[in-house]
């Protein structure tokens, strides 16, 4: 916990600056499972795939048992340096962005053009896109209207579908409710489940994540 916040630092820094990034991993201990998933989030966070490359090699596979389940589908781990840097540019089995929205008016516009382009380099199809452009900007309107905090969208696309989770920092659970076409209001959750075909919300320590799937179908 002590020594993440630099790790974190400094690959951001790398992948800000450099764009591909290979990191040597022979001298690094991870003590919890869960350290594993400072380089996906790290990732993630700098513009994700192809944004952004990101690979680690070396290290021995028995020290870095945590690795296997958390890293291998989102960021790839080779053996030698050579053959890291040869498949730099090879697309990960799944790639994830996330954006983090300030607490404002303009936060689902800029949501729905974050969604926008990353469906299209991700090469999703225009209903599957416009789905997921609306669908994302009615949570994040939820989140300003009702979470009043910043709000953090991550886009996942795997073999499966995409997904997209919209984490706010109110534990108030979102409530499905009538529309009301007098004022245009109770549309969001039930506007959502209309367009995705499976969504839920997870609880956080300090807040909630409301996430939608779509199914692979293209």
């Amino acid at each position: 916990m002590r020594t993440a916040p630099r790790l974190r630092h400094v690959l951001l820094k790398a992948l800000h600056d450099q764009g591909r990034v290979v990191t040597e991993v022979s001298g690094l201990r991870l003590l919890t499972p869960q350290a594993a998933r400072l380089f996906p989030a790290v990732h993630a966070a700098s513009g994700g795939w192809p944004w952004t490359k990101l690979v680690l090699c070396g290290g021995d596979p028995t020290a870095m048992w945590p690795l296997r389940g958390s890293l291998r589908d989102y960021v790839a781990h080779y053996p030698t340096l050579t053959e890291a840097v040869a498949r730099l540019d090879e697309r990960p089995l799944r790639v994830r962005r996330t954006h983090e929205f300030a607490c404002s008016v303009h936060a689902p516009r800029l949501c729905r053009t974050f969604v926008e382009e990353t469906c299209a380099v991700y090469g999703l199809p225009e209903l599957v896109t416009e789905s997921a452009r609306l669908a994302a900007s009615e949570l994040v309107t939820n989140s300003v209207e009702h979470a009043r905090s910043p709000t953090r969208v991550a886009l996942d696309l795997d073999d499966n579908g995409f997904g997209i989770a919209v984490r706010d920092h109110s534990s108030e659970m979102p409530v499905r409710r009538e529309f009301d076409a007098t004022t245009g209001r109770g549309r969001g959750l039930a506007f959502v489940e209309l367009l995705s075909d499976a969504w839920g919300v997870t609880p956080e320590p300090d807040g909630k994540i409301v996430w939608l799937r779509f199914k692979r179908s293209w």
